[in-house]
């Protein structure tokens, strides 16, 4: 076992909790590594830290789950593929690291859902259809008239309906994150007594890491950590909408303010109109490269890492991207049943975006990452400064 991070002594477990686990999660070359360290040389992340990466993979070999469960390494891999490309086994340690990040999921999550949809195809398509299913069912029952002369979203779903129905699907969406991220702190913490840093001195990283997707810029593939931006801006405008939308009819009403913001012919509503398709191109734009880049299978991300649950989470955006396009087109286009079964849709694909993909799948690592480096660097851990290389704006951000 050259260059191990344990003896040659200590035994391999195969079958075990944690690799068998792995496997399901599409981490079944766990056992090519070797633990050679020719992940670490060619890994432009690793450079700054003063561990590597394959310590998270030797934990998992060696079935030691509470060691594993308080290493953050895993998330401060952003799978940029270089590891894959040079491995000297075919082992795919960027896969590996992936499956590890899923394993670490479902460990956080509270509610054991995670592990079923990660797991299963099966799981996660029945967990889509059945919620699509009753968003459609609430909505139906909901509905108020469809104008036909002229388009009248408020008349055929009351605003305040739909209100509730989305800050139902919120609470649920924050309480199952909220708890996976203090599961996450108690994980990474537990044998903490003193912090090494304290929580507001380590704000401006998690600022950084979470608002600039850091450090996959130093991935020799640009195009993913651009595609992040998009996506993460892309849903960051819109749910800013959504807020504003909520504060004007409920926190503090305003009906002149709501009517012209739902107005497409007034000032305001224009500019909204146009907040909301920038929001939609920005998503729909990376969504499109995923699929590409996927399709071309030149990129070694893409040819080893898609899974089940990525696939889902890239037809659920593009639905509710392309229904939420459908809704502003037909609307302007003065199309009224077209737009009500375009906003049903639209609306009842929700549940499936913030009750699945947000707080199970691979959306949620845009969560995670930032948060589980602010713990590191809590914990003392050396992690990637978040920076610029040259070339691309150079300097400290």
């Amino acid at each position: 076992m050259s260059g191990g991070i344990f003896p040659p002594t200590v035994p391999v477990i195969k079958g075990g909790k944690v690799t068998g686990s792995l496997k399901k999660l599409g981490g079944g070359d766990l056992f090519i590594c070797y633990q050679c360290g020719s992940c670490t040389a060619i890994c432009p992340v690793s450079e700054e830290l003063d561990t590597s990466f394959r310590k998270a993979i030797r934990y998992a070999q060696l079935e030691l789950e509470d060691r594993l469960l308080s290493d953050p390494l895993p998330w401060l891999c952003y799978y940029c593929g270089e590891c894959t490309k040079t491995c000297p086994r075919d082992a795919k340690p960027s896969r590996i690291m992936d499956s590890l990040r899923r394993y670490l999921i479902s460990k956080y999550d509270w509610t054991h859902v995670a592990g079923l949809v990660q797991s299963s195809k099966l799981y996660l398509t029945l967990a889509n259809i059945v919620l699509f299913v009753l968003g459609l069912l609430f909505i139906y029952l909901i509905h108020g008239p469809m104008n036909q002369e002229k388009v009248d979203l408020s008349g055929f779903l009351p605003p305040s309906k739909v209100e509730l129905m989305g800050i139902s699907v919120g609470i649920v969406s924050l309480a199952i994150i909220l708890g996976g991220l203090y599961r996450s702190y108690r994980f990474i913490m537990h044998d903490i007594t003193n912090p090494a840093r304290g929580p507001l001195s380590s704000l401006p990283t998690l600022a950084k890491y979470l608002l600039l997707q850091f450090p996959m810029n130093r991935c020799e593939n640009k195009r993913r950590w651009i595609d992040h931006l998009l996506i993460f801006y892309g849903f960051l405008l819109l749910g800013m909408m959504t807020l504003t939308l909520f504060i004007v009819l409920t926190v503090a009403p305003n009906p002149e303010v709501f009517a012209s913001l739902r107005n497409p012919s007034t000032p305001l509503g224009s500019a909204w109109l146009l907040l909301g398709a920038v929001a939609s191109a920005m998503i729909l734009y990376s969504i499109i490269s995923s699929i590409v880049n996927r399709l071309r299978g030149k990129d070694i991300y893409y040819i080893t890492a898609t899974t089940h649950t990525d696939i889902a989470f890239i037809i659920v955006v593009l639905l509710i991207t392309l229904t939420g396009i459908f809704v502003l087109a037909f609307r302007l286009l003065n199309q009224p049943i077209l737009t009500y079964y375009s906003y049903a849709i639209h609306l009842a694909l929700q549940p499936l975006l913030f009750l699945i993909e947000l707080p199970f799948s691979k959306f949620s690592h845009f969560i995670y990452r930032p948060f589980i480096a602010y713990f590191a660097l809590m914990k003392g851990m050396r992690i990637p400064n978040a920076v610029l290389k040259r070339g691309m704006g150079g300097g400290l951000l």
